[in-house]
């Protein structure tokens, strides 16, 4: 849905506008997928040191004495 989007806008504003805007829209996709690679990445890596590490649990209980 929100490609459909963008191609609608991107195809609006290629007619009005010409071609300068292309070259405007070519590098601003470029860095969108750049963004999104960079995420998708760090999503991965998060994923797999919350698997590689094993999981601590902290003995919150008071000795009997208090």
């Amino acid at each position: 849905m929100f490609l459909t989007w963008i191609n609608l806008i991107v195809t609006g504003m290629v007619i009005v506008y010409g071609d300068p805007i292309l070259l405007e829209l070519d590098q601003i996709s470029a860095q969108l997928l750049l963004i999104r690679d960079l995420l998708r990445a760090s999503l991965i890596l998060t994923d797999q040191s919350k698997r590689s590490r094993p999981s601590q649990k902290v003995n919150h209980c008071l000795p009997s004495s208090y």
